[in-house]
């Protein structure tokens, strides 16, 4: 995947969920000289990902937790939403008195390209210089590249999402559909943090789909159709 796919991913999975297109284009300008939009790649100070979570076990941890592929950008953009939610990786920079400090979930609501790019790097990213002008040259280049695209995450994709419940006796257990893959879920309480965040994001709870017991088969034809587009 080229650095413009893994953008224009980026760019929808944020955007469909709320942010305004200059603050994802903020971010975008960061990610860009964070890791190349490069999602699976490690840096020599055991930063690791999209925007070089430190450690890396931080990203990789929670998605594990959550039956998530941590090198995928869709794992990836999921913890930003949830960082975003919950207040995570974001506070002050005393090294940029000049930048008045709003809230990650104030971030997500600005309308100034280049103020999206400086407020990143310095309350989220915290560099060593957090005066990084070229962030927000990048942060530009993307918000002009994808500012007249729909949207190509479509509403249908986030509808489609469901837990379902699996398996008999002692092996009965959850399994999240994503909308577009089936993720085996190790313990029941991250259905529940699925199920928050999902709700904070549409405003609903994902429907519990039973296919366990004499309804396996279901569950069989389910993965037959995901895996028919592959």
């Amino acid at each position: 995947m080229g650095q413009r796919e893994v953008a224009k991913q980026v760019w929808d999975f944020l955007v469909s969920r709320g942010w305004t297109k200059q603050s994802v284009a903020g971010i975008l300008g960061n990610i860009q000289s964070e890791s190349s939009l490069n999602p699976d790649i490690w840096s020599g100070d055991g930063g690791y990902g999209l925007v070089q979570w430190t450690p890396g076990s931080k990203l990789i941890d929670w998605c594990n937790s959550l039956g998530m592929n941590y090198k995928t950008v869709d794992a990836q953009c999921q913890r930003i939403q949830f960082e975003m939610e919950n207040g995570l990786q974001w506070f002050s920079n005393p090294q940029r008195p000049d930048l008045s400090y709003i809230s990650f979930r104030d971030f997500t609501k600005l309308t100034d390209v280049k103020k999206a790019a400086e407020y990143f790097i310095a309350f989220y990213e915290h560099p060593a210089n957090p005066n990084q002008p070229v962030r927000a040259t990048q942060a530009q280049y993307w918000y002009d590249q994808f500012k007249n695209e729909g949207n190509t995450t479509s509403q249908g994709g986030i509808e489609m999402q469901a837990l379902i419940t699996i398996g008999q006796g002692t092996k009965k257990g959850i399994s999240w559909f994503d909308g577009q893959k089936r993720h085996n879920l190790p313990h029941a309480d991250c259905a529940t943090i699925l199920n928050e965040v999902y709700h904070k994001n549409t405003g609903k709870y994902m429907p519990n789909i039973d296919l366990s017991g004499d309804k396996e088969a279901w569950l069989v034809r389910l993965d037959q159709a995901i895996n028919a587009g592959s």
